[in-house]
């Protein structure tokens, strides 16, 4: 077991797109008609190939849930930095408070 590092990177690198799907594939005769959301499975493997499925027939896949894992992770990493910046802040405040009453004086 490793943790999930660099989600926020992974993130980045994910293109979302609205799409139809392809009516000309026997494979999406049964799905809906209606425009989606998602990814390009071919772009997403070259990121995150642990989501991507591929047949024999060289059909792609994702399995949408797994990217999960890696957005959480971003969000962490994006909340560590929130913290990090508010901390920064705080201690900036105090350095001009400081500075503000050294002059006062």
């Amino acid at each position: 077991i490793t943790r999930v590092n660099r989600g926020l990177d992974i993130v980045n690198q994910l293109n979302p797109v609205f799409y139809d799907w392809d009516r000309t594939n026997p494979r999406t005769q049964s799905f809906t008609k209606v425009h989606e959301v998602g990814f390009i499975a071919q772009e997403v493997e070259k990121v995150l190939p642990q989501v991507v499925n591929k047949a024999d027939d060289s059909y792609r896949s994702i399995e949408y849930g797994k990217i999960v894992s890696v957005v959480v992770a971003a969000v962490k990493e994006l909340y560590t930095k929130v913290l990090g910046i508010e901390e920064q802040s705080q201690h900036q405040k105090r350095q001009i408070a400081t500075l503000e009453d050294t002059k006062a004086n």
